[in-house]
């Protein structure tokens, strides 16, 4: 073993941390130490001298030490797994779950998908006190892992422990009535929030509080109808699931569900339309509201007599709404659309999420098309109807 740092080359370097590895494996942990050590003296940049150090340092209880070597290894190579995994270990034995659960779900989006990451993640959370994200990890873990035999038992345990949590009288009573107010029990969010905003008047994040139940109890007084072109035009429930605007609609009655409002088309007060086709007519008796987000070419002045307020996603089309005489409000669309499990990344620049108009493909993918090849190898799109108008490569699933 070398002495003199300064002497030691590539191949000496991977010599030692050969022989620190083989120290460790067989228990000469004061050995294996001074391999990592002077390993970092000549490599200061070594991320895999530093994680072993960690492991050391966290094997002998010495959890700030292997702290800091974690974090020097992730300051080098911030993506390393093996050092992502120590921290967050490290962190949940030194109690900092809250920054624990960060860490796991930087290991779960780098890839690492295995169940003993996401049960990390909702333990994690139920011991900071951050019950919903603890019930929206196990629904996930759910989903993922429901055909393992033993998973029933997992989430019966975690069930407990989510409900045990809720009444220990050990967590903040904001962190408590958050998780109400989260999965719309408006009813024991009050009953929890009035009593303690009378013992601290001043306290913001209760008042925060309050003012968001507030704001979803007048929303439940307000029944919104939520209507597409998916709507008005396929009958065949199945074919509808083939619809963007579908799943556009279905995403955001959960969005505003989640909200605290009702959705319902029995008796609405609100009639929202995501634009897809005119309506002929609309009754007067509730407060309507056109977000047009496709077929800007059907509109006309006519049809946005019908509105009470009008949303667009185009801010040049705003010029033409305001042209017909009325005025519109920007608001961007979007997709909830997610990959199937274990897909953590997109493989392209580019991605698309639509349907291929039975095998007519859309106008902006042939435009893509007419740019070239180095076009289409960043492009990947996600829907059904694209065989034939784009290499397979490209298309990633329905």
């Amino acid at each position: 073993m070398m002495n003199n740092a300064a002497s030691i080359d590539t191949n000496d370097i991977k010599k030692l941390f050969h022989e620190g590895e083989n120290f460790f494996n067989e228990h000469k942990i004061s050995e294996a130490r001074v391999c990592f050590e002077q390993i970092i003296a000549a490599d200061p940049q070594n991320y895999e001298a530093f994680n072993n150090l960690g492991v050391i340092h966290f094997g002998e209880g010495q959890l700030q030490q292997a702290i800091d070597s974690f974090h020097k290894a992730l300051s080098i190579h911030e993506d390393y797994g093996e050092s992502l995994e120590n921290l967050a270990l490290c962190l949940e034995k030194n109690g900092d779950h809250a920054e624990a659960a960060n860490i796991f779900e930087r290991v779960l989006n780098s890839g690492d998908s295995k169940p003993e990451i996401l049960i990390s993640i909702i333990h994690c959370h139920l011991q900071s006190g951050e019950f919903g994200l603890a019930k929206d990890f196990l629904t996930r873990f759910i989903h993922a892992y429901g055909h393992h035999e033993d998973i029933l038992e997992v989430q019966e345990r975690f069930i407990d422990e989510l409900r045990n949590a809720l009444h220990s009288g050990k967590y903040p009573v904001e962190k408590i009535a958050k998780f109400y107010l989260d999965e719309g029990n408006l009813e024991v969010t009050r009953d929890l929030i009035i009593p303690a905003l009378q013992q601290r008047p001043h306290n913001g994040e209760l008042q925060h509080l309050k003012d968001l139940l507030v704001r979803k109890e007048k929303l439940k007084r307000l029944p919104i109808a939520i209507i597409s072109a998916s709507d008005l035009l396929e009958k065949d429930p199945v074919r509808k699931l083939r619809w963007g605007d579908h799943w556009f609609g279905k995403e955001l009655a959960d969005a505003l569900s989640s909200e605290g409002a009702v959705i319902s088309g029995k008796e609405p007060k609100v009639l929202i339309h995501l634009h897809g086709i005119p309506i002929n007519k609309i009754e007067e008796s509730t407060y309507n509201i056109v977000w047009i987000q496709s077929h800007p070419d059907m509109i006309t002045p006519q049809s946005l007599s019908l509105y009470d307020h009008i949303f667009c996603l185009s801010p040049q089309f705003l010029e033409k709404i305001r042209a017909m005489g009325r005025r519109g409000e920007l608001l961007i669309g979007g997709t909830a659309k997610q990959p199937p499990f274990g897909i953590n990344e997109f493989s392209h620049d580019i991605v698309f999420v639509a349907n291929g108009k039975q095998g007519k493909g859309r106008r902006i993918i042939h435009d893509l098309i007419s740019l070239g090849k180095r076009w289409i190898d960043h492009l990947e799109v996600w829907g059904e109807g694209w065989d034939g108008i784009l290499p397979e490569k490209c298309i990633r699933g329905i």
